[in-house]
Parts: structure tokens; sequence; C-alpha cells
């Protein structure tokens, strides 16, 4: 991995309450603080990335990369729909839009205003495990970034209007991406059937009752428990200095208040004990499928080699999944796979569109006799390695903005406890062999534990 890994090295170089009386933003520290604590430095060729935690227990990932006059600010908090109690669901996702409104020193609409005037381009993610805020930024106004979004640390404002205005808008989006789309209920009914009752078993978005259930005395709670400083990691990666980072987060975080930590669910993904179908009659010309198999959590050496497998048996041109299918058969248009790791495991999903009138079922009795004379023969060499390389070319093509590399950091820091994880994927995939590709195989696709969701075309009367 030579030239590539050095193509990389290139590449890489709480005032809640409605009428709290107003106050100008704290530019200083409010008494004394403990100067921030390093606790991780990770050398990755000529970069020192160093992870410090300061008094009130923020985390501050650092990664100085001057090839460039920019830089990505990001925001992680320990929470996603994966921490939501029962019928609140939706709750984490309602609370990333709320944090857009407005604080007690900033009216609505004025932080997006003052960032969009300094050319920062910002935006949120919210899902099983995590929340995130991040800011794509001009190296200069690194300053007025931390302190706004310290500031909404802090200060939101949080009353009933608030909260009935991004209900509704909430609302809006789960029938646009859910309810009145195809693609968004079959994937809502594969992960509620397969997780079920698990943590992981209700969409992110929510349910709309729970939507509509959700109180503002729930979001004050929310807000104090889980945007604590105590459960954010602040990612910063460009063209900055470590010391003026320290210094402004001093400044702007250091007199937070940290919270008793919440106490995150610990619920193993066990497999199924037998295989699941379920077919939906949706708005679709043709039928369409994804099956979804337990794989490894966030972290795991294995999720590497879930990737190899992926592109041997199924996202390859040569893959026997994707010839039997698609050019052979031609029963299918498409199909293709990917691995998602989360905090208490993970899955390896296959989407498959089939051609008008073709039987799912038939398509799926393929897929399986060919995972079976795969399993049953050889480790294919040739094909292990050309997915090997394919996914160095992707983890180095992925990883070349600033942005992508905090988001890689910070989904390791807080889905998979150690950011240090990240720069081992490289060294994951070159280990990936014959006897892990095979051992995995079987691990994940032997027996009849998946999941399988199906869209049929819809009757109209």
């Amino acid at each position: 991995m030579g030239l590539l890994t050095t193509m990389l090295v290139a590449a890489l170089t709480l005032v809640h309450p409605a009428g709290e009386e107003k106050r100008a933003m704290k530019e200083s520290s409010v008494g004394a603080v403990a100067a921030p604590r390093l606790i991780t430095t990770y050398q990755h060729k000529d970069f020192a990335i160093n992870k410090y935690v300061l008094s009130n227990g923020l985390k501050i990932i650092i990664w100085e990369d001057h090839s460039a006059p920019v830089a990505a600010y990001h925001t992680w908090f320990a929470v996603g729909s994966g921490d939501e109690v029962e019928g609140r669901s939706g709750i984490a996702h309602l609370f990333e839009h709320l944090m857009f409104k407005e604080t007690s020193n900033l009216k609505a609409g004025e932080m997006d205003r003052l960032l969009e005037e300094n050319g920062v381009n910002a935006n949120a993610a919210t899902w099983l495990d995590w929340t995130y805020y991040t800011e794509q930024l001009p190296a200069q106004r690194l300053e007025l970034v931390m302190r706004l979004e310290a500031d909404r640390m802090e200060n939101m404002i949080l009353n009933q209007e608030q909260l009935d205005m991004e209900r509704e808008v909430v609302k809006n989006e789960r029938l646009m991406r859910v309810d009145n789309d195809p693609d968004g209920q079959l994937y809502e009914e594969l992960y509620h059937t397969h997780f079920g009752t698990h943590p992981y078993g209700h969409p992110t978005v929510g349910w709309m009752a729970d939507i509509d259930a959700i109180q503002l005395a729930d979001c004050l709670d929310f807000y104090r428990v889980y945007y604590a400083p105590n459960n954010a990691t602040v990612v910063i990666v460009g063209d900055v200095d470590s010391q003026e980072v320290l210094t402004l987060a001093e400044q702007y975080y250091g007199h937070l208040e940290a919270q008793p930590a919440p106490q995150r669910a610990v619920v193993e993904v066990l497999p199924a004990a037998a295989e699941r179908h379920h077919v939906l009659p949706l708005v679709v010309s043709a039928p369409r499928f994804i099956a979804l198999y337990n794989g490894p959590a966030m972290g795991h050496a294995d999720m590497m080699v879930v990737k190899v497998l992926n592109e041997v048996l199924f996202n390859s041109e040569g893959a026997p999944v994707r010839r039997r299918l698609v050019e052979d058969e031609q029963i299918a248009t498409d199909l293709g796979a990917w691995q998602s790791g989360f905090r208490l495991g993970g899955t390896l999903e296959l989407q498959v569109n089939l051609v008008p009138g073709a039987d799912w079922k038939s398509a799926l009795a393929m897929i399986d006799e060919e995972l079976e004379k795969f399993l049953a023969g050889e480790c294919p060499v040739r094909a292990m390695q050309g997915g090997k390389n394919r996914r160095e070319i992707s983890f180095l093509r992925g990883n070349m903005s600033v942005g992508a590399r905090a988001r890689g950091l910070g989904n390791f820091e807080i889905t998979g406890g150690d950011f240090t994880s990240f720069f081992r994927q490289p060294e994951e995939l070159t280990a990936v062999d014959c006897d892990a590709l095979m051992r995995v195989a079987r691990e994940l696709l032997e027996g009849k534990h998946r999941t399988v969701a199906v869209a049929i075309p819809k009757e109209t009367p």
C-alpha cells in the first residue's frame, strides 16, 4: 500500500426557558478553569492528531493540516435515536432542528446569517448513535464558529412556539421521506422488522404519533442531559493552530457545567431464530428488496473484511451474485451491498432492483445458490485482492477533504469509542486474507438469520 498510503498522507495534509434575561455572549471564562488536558496523541506520518479534555468533560480532537486555508468544525453529541425512550421516538432528530432556532443572544435566523456572511457552510445529521453539527469554514473564522457553537450549547431558547413550529417541519419531512416514498417505507420496515424492540428498531425520524407526543418538558430534559459538555466531542481538522484552539475552547466552553453522564443502552443484537420476510405493496414499477444480515460493530477489525466480501460477492463487475442476476438471468437491473457499523452491532445490507414482472422469491433463491457455492468453494484470491484494491482507493478518495476526515474521526470516537481506529483501516484492509474472508462469510451468511423487506407493485383500482 506504499504509493496509495503516500497519496493519503499528501491529501490528509443551560439557560433554557424563553424569557430569560438576555445577556452578552461570554467572551471570557467565568472563574478559574483547569487547562485542557492532553489524553491521546496519534502520530499519522507527519501529522500529530491530539485529543484533549476540558475540566467539564468536553473532548476536543485536533488535526492540524496547513495545506489549504480551510477547516472543518464538527460538534458530536453521544445521542441518537438508539437512546430514545419508548413513546418519544424522533426526539433526537427533532432536537437537531431546534438547535438551529434561537438562543438568548441570537434571534432565530441570526446564526445562519452570520455563518453565511462569513463564508461558512453549516449542516447537521442524526442517526442511531449520534447527532453532529458541522461547519466548513475559512480558517480565519474559527473563533466565530466556536463562539456560536458554544452559545447554542449553553443558551438555546426552548418554548412551545419553537417546538410546535419544528414539530410540523419534522412531520412534513417524515411524510416526504418515508410515508410518501417507497424507498423510505421499505427501509423503515426493514429495520423495524429486523431489530424489533431493540433500540435500533424504531425510525430515526420517529413514529408520527410519537412526534406528536413530544412535550416541551421532554425537550428541556433532553437538552440538559444530552447537550452537556461532557457528552460532546468537538473535532477540528484543517488550517488551525492547536494552542489557539485550546485557548478559545477555554474561553467559550470552559465555564459550561457538566451534567451527570447519561446511561446508554447496552443491548446485544441477537441473530434471528429464523429468516423473516416482510412484503409491502408500494407505488413502484417493479419489485425490489433489501436483505439485511447482522454484521460487526463500529471499530471491529471485521468491518474491513465485510467491505471486501461485498466487493467479492456483490459489487464488482465479476461478482457472482451480480453476474447471475443482472447478466445471466437478467432478472435484476442492478444490485449493491454496503456495510454499516453501529455502537451495538452492525449490518450487511444487499439491495436488489428487479425487472418488471420478476419474482422476488426466485431472485432470492438464486442469491442463496450463489452464496452456497461460494461458501463451499475455495477462496477467490484474485477477486479478494481486487476487492481490497477498490476499497483502498475508496478510502483514500473518500477522506481527502477536511470535512470527510472530521466526520471519520467523530464517528469512530462516538460510535466506536476510539478515534484512532479511523487510522487503522488501511492496516486492517491489508490484513484481510482468505482465512478471514471465508470465516466472516460463514459467520454472516450461513443459516437463515437475515431479514428481507420486499416492495411489490401496488395494484391500482
